[in-house]
């Protein structure tokens, strides 16, 4: 598993292939604003929805990775 920088905030995580998509809530509302999407430690692309995640992470496992 990947080494994620250290937060307060409250996360949601969802694992796809080897991935992991990383929803950051804002600190002060309710709200979702970002999934961010990981691998190896490294962040690689921030997307609004899980939906949206889920996509760019089939593409790059599509594709190898190429961008």
């Amino acid at each position: 598993m990947s080494r994620l920088p250290e937060t307060r905030l409250s996360v949601r995580r969802s694992l796809i292939h080897d991935y992991e998509a990383i929803a950051y809530q804002h600190p002060e509302t309710r709200i979702w604003p970002a999934w961010v999407i990981w691998k190896d430690g490294h962040p690689l692309a921030v997307k609004e929805t899980l939906s949206e995640a889920r996509e760019w992470i089939a593409n790059e496992v599509k594709t190898g990775g190429r961008r």
